[in-house]
């Protein structure tokens, strides 16, 4: 077993040690706090964009189909061609207003 060269710690030394543990601790932690805001910030923001384009860009909110109901009169495939609903569009970009009055 090796010995210890070194020589006793006197309390003084042992107390300033502890300080300096606890005011580095104590600094980590403000430079946190400091930093969460903006880790809070930017994880909104990305998940604010990601939402984005999976609403206006992406195509899993696309439309993929048109259902006809209540047709009497007209045949239902002569009502899909006058509303010319684009499919494969995002749901959200389509005009709805527009499909409607044709």
């Amino acid at each position: 077993m090796r010995s210890s060269t070194r020589p006793p710690e006197s309390a003084e030394e042992r107390t300033v040690r502890i300080a300096r543990k606890r005011f580095a601790r104590r600094q980590w932690a403000r430079r946190w706090l400091a930093l969460r805001g903006l880790f809070v910030v930017l994880f909104l923001a990305a998940v604010a964009a990601g939402l984005g384009w999976l609403v206006f860009f992406s195509s899993v909110l696309a439309v993929d189909g048109v259902e006809v109901e209540g047709v009497d009169v007209l045949d239902a495939a002569e009502v899909r061609r006058v509303a010319a609903v684009p499919l494969g569009d995002p749901l959200a970009g389509v005009p709805v207003d527009a499909i409607q009055a044709r």
